[in-house]
């Protein structure tokens, strides 16, 4: 947890493929929740989390991390949970 700082809002990472978002390949997301999948929020359309190779990704969460279904993370992709 970032020191001194609470989150209380959930992170749904769902349909999306890390070199889409950007041509940075580092990407930190932090929640009181962070759930990764296919379906995880009806907040956005279903579909799979690719994180591909290169890609530097840091999930952090004050509560808990979920990672379901359909999720991809490759070998060279560097994937911390906090």
């Amino acid at each position: 947890m970032a020191d001194g700082f609470l989150y209380d809002e959930d992170v749904y990472l769902q349909n999306i493929t890390t070199s889409s978002i950007s041509t940075d390949m580092n990407r930190y997301y932090f929640g009181r929740n962070v759930l990764i999948g296919n379906d995880v929020t009806t907040q956005k359309s279903n579909g799979d989390v690719i994180f591909t190779n290169g890609t530097n990704a840091t999930i952090e969460a004050t509560n808990s991390v979920l990672i379901k279904n359909n999720t991809t993370i490759p070998v060279g992709c560097v994937f911390e949970i906090k």
